[in-house]
């Protein structure tokens, strides 16, 4: 695997603010989002973005969202939009 654009990505993350990680949010209803998060390598990554999205953000509809997110099980994140404390998260959160 070709790790050499991983710093950009992490710069590029790293300037993410509140809106984007809204969008990161609202991505986990998308089907093409979630296609391979049951996947472990995915769902890792997925948990490292969520905990430091948490640090990103006073948002307390974000952060539950992303409290949500975390407590979730390997194998079960393509599937969290049907989540009701979730769904209700993201539904709060400022778009």
């Amino acid at each position: 695997m070709d790790t050499t654009a991983d710093r950009f990505y992490q710069a590029h993350i790293g300037s993410f603010g509140e809106g984007e990680i809204a969008q990161f949010l609202r991505s986990f209803s998308d089907p093409d989002f979630t296609v391979d998060l049951d996947s472990r390598k995915p769902h890792s990554r997925a948990m490292a973005l969520a905990a430091r999205f948490k640090t990103k953000t006073r948002n307390v509809y974000i952060i539950k969202a992303l409290d949500v997110l975390s407590a979730q099980p390997e194998g079960t994140l393509r599937k969290i939009s049907n989540v009701t404390k979730f769904k209700e998260a993201v539904a709060n959160v400022p778009k």
